[in-house]
């Protein structure tokens, strides 16, 4: 089934049913999750676990289970084309937000897009920021950036922006999105880890060959954030007034590891809980914290 008409009959669709349809390629996995996540936490007392399951009970199990996440469900967005080289964008508080050449119908542009904001609205476990914890001034360091939408809203605020990203349709889109701030905004090809060869590159070294204070790290690489961090150990004791915003939610023992690393941090965790349901080996306890901050 095409995009467009698969939305169309979504659409179709009175909202009690869209709130609780599942992907029906996820439909027999998911429903068999939840009986499992239930049964696990029949008895607990935990006030943030039992906000999640009361929508998992409401409506269905998703990877974020609260209920703000249906301010983006379906909300109208203004997809354009631009003429000149072909990719589909969004403007994003009047700065274009490009999508990479793959992403050819708007419809699937608008819910990427909404997906996007659904992750860094403030209630929620994805969120890279919060108060007190964001971007003021300096060099920013965005590892795994993807879209650049992150990058994108605080592009004004900092000093130079440093985007690591190795996918070759979101760099095409990365340098249509980021061309007006050429000059300090740049591109890095490069996965990141504690290693350096020509297709890695450890922290410790790059930030040797950054020129300012380095004042903020947003680090989401599907899963490399414990290996990355054991690479900027060196780093860390050059800019000691850098904050981090670090991804522990692809792995079990993700948060335990990414404390280690940082001890000495204030360190607090993103609000509420995530539900990786995309790791097939996911098991007890299920619920995973979202992003860890760090703080001098």
């Amino acid at each position: 089934m095409n995009y467009p008409l698969a939305k169309t009959i979504y659409r179709l669709l009175p909202e009690p049913i869209r709130r609780r349809l599942y992907d029906p390629r996820q439909f027999f996995l998911r429903l068999r999750l939840k009986k499992r996540i239930l049964d696990y936490y029949r008895d607990t007392l935990d006030p943030e676990i039992l906000a999640a399951l009361a929508f998992i009970r409401k409506y269905k199990l998703t990877t974020f289970n609260y209920e703000f996440i249906f301010d983006y469900e379906d909300r109208p967005v203004e997809v354009l084309r631009d003429e000149e080289c072909g990719l589909l964008y969004v403007v994003e508080d009047g700065k274009r937000l490009y999508f990479k050449r793959a992403v050819t119908d708007p419809e699937q542009a608008a819910d990427i897009y909404n997906a996007m904001c659904k992750e860094q609205d403030p209630r929620s476990p994805h969120c890279y920021t919060r108060p007190g914890h964001g971007v003021e001034s300096g060099t920013v360091l965005d590892l795994g950036a993807a879209e650049g939408l992150f990058s994108l809203r605080i592009v004004e605020r900092a000093e130079a922006v440093y985007l690591f990203e190795c996918d070759p349709g979101w760099i095409e889109a990365l340098q249509q999105t980021f061309k007006p701030y050429a000059g300090k905004v740049h591109i890095v090809p490069k996965y990141v880890s504690d290693q350096d060869n020509d297709r890695e590159v450890s922290l410790d070294v790059f930030s040797k060959t950054v020129s300012g204070k380095i004042s903020f790290v947003k680090m989401d690489i599907e899963g490399a954030e414990v290996r990355t961090l054991r690479g900027a150990r060196r780093m860390m004791q050059a800019h000691p007034e850098c904050k981090w915003s670090v991804c522990v939610y692809h792995h079990p023992d993700d948060e335990r590891q990414v404390r280690e690393e940082l001890k000495g941090f204030h360190m607090e965790t993103s609000p509420g809980y995530m539900l990786f349901y995309f790791d097939k080996a996911l098991a007890p306890p299920f619920f995973r914290r979202g992003v860890l901050y760090a703080d001098p």
